[in-house]
């Protein structure tokens, strides 16, 4: 099971996909080998795409975990159908094995 315990504490990667810059985390566990790291990777660009395919910028800068296939995702978004969105984009990618969606809804007023 993922440890998705403090957010903030996690973040510090950054992935770099089709010349953009996304603040990412592989998380060590997952990489036991450089096979599951390879693949990790591919899925990881994979869900950033998808991410950024819904043409919302909040889900652009998104944190995200992956581990085996199992993604996590965190951050803020400025409400709840966006939160749906990522959760949704993430999960119509082809080998997302399951999703944890951790991402805070902050209204701006």
């Amino acid at each position: 099971m993922l440890d998705t315990t403090l957010a903030a504490e996690r973040r510090g990667s950054v992935l770099e996909v089709d010349g953009h810059v996304s603040s990412v985390h592989l998380v060590p566990e997952g990489c036991d080998n450089a096979w599951q790291c390879s693949v990790d990777r591919k899925l990881m660009d994979a869900v950033v795409k998808a991410l950024r395919a819904t043409g919302h910028a909040a889900l652009r800068s998104l944190d995200i975990e992956i581990c085996g296939g199992a993604i996590v995702l965190w951050g803020r978004v400025p409400n709840y159908y966006q939160k749906q969105l990522a959760q949704e984009a993430a999960q119509k990618v082809g080998g997302v094995q399951g999703i944890t969606n951790g991402l805070e809804v902050v209204c701006r007023r």
